[in-house]
């Protein structure tokens, strides 16, 4: 009886270790993820453009004006100081030479 027992033991050993190397693992395809889409960056829209009043368009007309003004007047004052610089130097230059030829003499 007992080997009777073992017998059948053995034979489910044997049945069982058969079947699992029978079987075949299976493969797991993993597919790849999935391409992230980046939306382009949109620009925000431009504020709608401010409506002036009269009163406000004649005071940036009259603001303008003077900055015009300004500017007009700073310029004509560089070149008045280009001018004279350039006189000075001319001077300058003018005095050297008749220093050198009176030591030449």
């Amino acid at each position: 009886m007992f080997r009777r027992i073992v017998l059948a033991c053995l034979v489910l050993i044997a049945v069982d270790g058969v079947s699992v190397s029978a079987q075949t693992s299976k493969t797991v395809k993993i597919k790849p993820p999935k391409k992230f889409k980046v939306q382009p960056v949109k620009k925000p829209p431009k504020p709608p453009a401010t409506v002036l009043t009269p009163g406000e368009k004649a005071i940036r007309k009259a603001n303008d004006k003077s900055i015009r003004q300004q500017k007009r007047a700073f310029e004509k004052e560089n070149q008045q100081r280009a001018k004279e610089f350039k006189t000075q130097q001319k001077a300058s230059a003018k005095a050297l030479r008749k220093a050198q030829q009176r030591k030449q003499k």
